[in-house]
């Protein structure tokens, strides 16, 4: 099992994984549960999505 994530870490793996991304806020929700790490965050056209990283490769399909 790997650790939970930080807001600010997913933050940073959705600038990595959507091109073009600027994060200009975090927002709610923002949790980590045994599953997964879960926050807000929005972007810098006022955009808002959730970001969410599952704990275990296993874990992902019950996302």
């Amino acid at each position: 099992m790997t650790t939970p994530k930080s807001p600010l870490e997913l933050a940073a793996l959705a600038t990595s994984a959507v091109p073009g991304m600027r994060v200009s806020a975090l927002r709610p929700p923002s949790y980590s549960d045994e599953l997964s790490s879960v926050t807000g965050i929005e972007d810098a056209a006022g955009n808002r999505w959730i970001v969410t990283c599952p704990h275990e490769e296993v874990s992902g399909p019950a996302l």
